[in-house]
């Protein structure tokens, strides 16, 4: 690669043409919105323009036209103009200083970010760099960057592209390659490992060079040195998108289940037995399971790593049977521990999330016996908060597996179906229901003849 901005002379289409009408927009909404912040871009630009200043398109909007993707994506505008030329003609709202002179603008009833053109100095803790420097040149904006196609920089007024890593000819060929040096780039902000591996996958791409895996095997280790709150907020982000099963199996082709979560990765080593599974190991079934997921199309976040670690609690018990089949006793509340003591401790989950989660886990083998259970204690367990959720987890469940059950879900969701309908029109006692109707009771006694009460109820319907 060499350096110096260039015009896009490769591509057939003009970055206009490519901008107003390459990408794929399935609404008429999507097109007015499209429409609307890039007029409201050639305003800003317009703006800085009156001061002598450039302002450019940069990030996953750019991404997003050429490879002609989803077009809802977050316009990031960078100008060589300083902070406060910058206040000078645009409406400044908020002011990002831990983001490095990040300006939130308004123009036309939409907010944008946009940054001065700056070398980053150094880095701390492979996470923020030491010292930032403003700079006029588009060129060493650019060699701070961590891929080429987030390197590619469009002008809203001259309807072109500058690149001067040559993003687009990668985009072109469906590569995605760090800027210059990938020592280097990961040196700067080792989180990018993580983005490398969510974007490749996103955008369906092939890394620049082979090389690439065994240096990110390397390290991935020094992830342990990051926040934990930022590394869950690029899972989430890999969890929620339609290439989450591919973006896994590089996560443990890299071995970052292997230093991150390694209970994960043992779920590779865990055998199944030849009764019920045929999909070879509990790695291959939790990915099954995840793809089955997918096709719900929930975007429950909570959901996915619950479904993630399911069975996480089979590695340590399973044992073998005199025949040679595989049991895995009470691997559910082994999977409780296990997320409760280690790995929450590096996915720092929120306090619901975590409840959530534990409960899910706890309950997806108990589901199993529901129709078995006496009605009381059926209809109790089907009256908690995420037993809809513990249902989608039970059909994945058994769909993600060789071969799938496909009659299991549908029953237990009528069963479900049903007993909600009869709900519909029974009131529950409460508190003050029980004080009142029995006046003379202890405040430890309250909350037991509460429970009476209402399975009297339940026992009716």
């Amino acid at each position: 690669m060499t350096g110096g901005a260039r015009n896009d002379s490769d591509f057939s289409l003009t970055a206009r043409n490519e901008f107003e009408f390459g990408m794929n927009r399935d609404t008429i909404v999507g097109k007015i919105y499209g429409y609307r912040i890039m007029k409201n871009v050639e305003i800003i630009a317009k703006k800085l323009a009156a001061i002598w200043q450039r302002v450019y398109v940069v990030g996953s909007y750019n991404v997003h036209a050429i490879l002609k993707k989803n077009f809802w994506a977050d316009i990031d505008l960078t100008t060589p103009a300083l902070p406060d030329q910058i206040r000078s003609v645009l409406k400044v709202v908020w002011e990002i200083w831990s983001k490095y002179w990040t300006l939130i603008v308004r123009e036309g009833g939409e907010s944008y970010e946009i940054t001065t053109f700056r070398k980053d100095i150094g880095s701390v803790n492979q996470r923020k760099p030491v010292e930032v420097i403003f700079t006029p040149s588009l060129e060493e904006d650019a060699k701070r960057r961590d891929f080429t196609f987030n390197a590619i920089y469009y002008d809203p007024l001259e309807k072109r592209y500058h690149d001067p890593t040559w993003g687009l000819k990668d985009l072109k060929k469906w590569i995605i390659r760090f800027v210059w040096d990938i020592n280097k780039r990961l040196d700067e902000d080792i989180l990018r490992l993580l983005r490398y591996v969510r974007l490749k996958n996103k955008y369906y791409l092939k890394p620049a060079s082979g090389e690439y895996e065994e240096i990110l095997k390397e390290r991935t280790v020094q992830l342990l040195q990051i926040a934990k709150e930022r590394i869950k907020q690029e899972l989430d982000k890999m969890f929620l998108d339609k290439t989450n099963i591919s973006a896994l199996e590089d996560l443990k082709k890299i071995w970052f289940f292997k230093h991150y979560l390694p209970q994960v990765d043992n779920l590779g080593e865990t055998p199944w037995g030849k009764l019920m599974h045929l999909e070879w190991n509990v790695w291959v079934h939790t990915l099954m399971s995840i793809n089955e997921l997918n096709h719900l199309h929930l975007h429950d976040i909570d959901l996915y790593w619950a479904t993630l670690f399911h069975d996480i609690g089979k590695y340590p018990t399973f044992k073998y049977d005199d025949y040679w089949n595989i049991h895995y006793y009470r691997h559910e509340f082994e999977g409780v521990k296990i997320v409760r003591d280690f790995i929450s401790r590096q996915m720092l989950f929120s306090k619901d999330s975590l409840k959530k989660i534990l409960w899910l886990i706890e309950n997806h083998i108990r589901v199993w016996t529901i129709e078995d259970m006496k009605k009381i204690k059926r209809y109790r367990f089907m009256m908690h908060d995420n037993f809809q959720d513990l249902i989608y987890l039970y059909i994945v469940d058994n769909l993600g597996k060789d071969p799938p059950d496909t009659e299991c879900g549908p029953r237990l969701q009528k069963i479900y179906d049903d007993f909600k309908a009869k709900l519909k029109y029974v009131r529950f006692l409460d508190w003050n229901d029980i004080m009142n109707k029995y006046p003379n009771l202890q405040w430890g006694e309250i909350g037991k003849r509460l429970r009476v009460e209402n399975d009297k109820i339940l026992s009716r319907l």
